[in-house]
Formats: C-alpha cells, sequence, structure tokens
C-alpha cells in the first residue's frame, strides 16, 4: 500500500481517496444496496454466467463495472469474487438501512436457501431411484 499511496499526504477538505482498490470489511469500505439497479437485462446476463458453474445456485458476485449499461450488455466487468450460497448479502452493511431491515434480509435469505436445499434434495432422490 505504501509503494501506491503516499501515506503522508495530507488530504484537502472534502477530498476523497480510496485506501484501497478492493472492498474489505476491516478497511473502511462502504457497502452500498445497489439492488434498485436490478432488472432483466441484469439476470439474464448474470444467468448466462452463472449457468455455467454447476451447482451454483445461489450466492452473490463481487463485481466492478464501469457503468450499469455495459453491464447489462455483459461488457467491460469483473467478476472479483464468486460467493456460495452461505455468503452474507452485503447490501444488508448500507448504512441507510436499519438493523432490523439487514435481520429481514438474513431471514429471507436462509428461506430461499433451504428452498434450494430442498429441490435439490427432491432432484437427488429421484434421479437415485
Amino acid at each position: 500500500l505504501k509503494k501506491k499511496i503516499d501515506l503522508s499526504k495530507i488530504l484537502a477538505e472534502g477530498e476523497k481517496r480510496f485506501p484501497v482498490p478492493f472492498g474489505n470489511h476491516s478497511l473502511g469500505t462502504e457497502f452500498i444496496d445497489g439492488s434498485q439497479i436490478i432488472n432483466n437485462k441484469l439476470v439474464a446476463t448474470f444467468n448466462a454466467i452463472l449457468d455455467n458453474i454447476p451447482g451454483f445456485h445461489y450466492g452473490r458476485l463481487d463485481i466492478r463495472y464501469n457503468s450499469i449499461e455495459e453491464l447489462e450488455r455483459g461488457e467491460n466487468f469483473s467478476i472479483i469474487e464468486v460467493n456460495g450460497a452461505k455468503s452474507e448479502p452485503t447490501h444488508i452493511y448500507d448504512t441507510s438501512n436499519s438493523f432490523w431491515f439487514a435481520q429481514s434480509e438474513i431471514l429471507k435469505h436462509q428461506k430461499i436457501f433451504m428452498e434450494i436445499v430442498k429441490l435439490n434434495i427432491e432432484q437427488n432422490c429421484t434421479l437415485n431411484n
């Protein structure tokens, strides 16, 4: 980090600087709930990608992108990390959301995960009989 950023520089009032180029809870990353940008184009783009990962039914992607329009077209973005079904939904850390909203979101995701597990068990039983 010292090689990339002059840590002795004092920022001007109102000036902002990202200390690291990636998200990390312990390094002060701000998590923002972007669920309002989810639309059919984004769903189709990511379904096309995730359908190529055998056994991936539910999870979270950490991504970097330039614009929503490019992301919808599947252009100029990077998948930084693929997190499985038991990963936490990071939008709950958006400070504009309440503690109780976060709890309800965790419960909602656990219920979805439970339904996926039930379907997988049913499919597995059907395939083995």
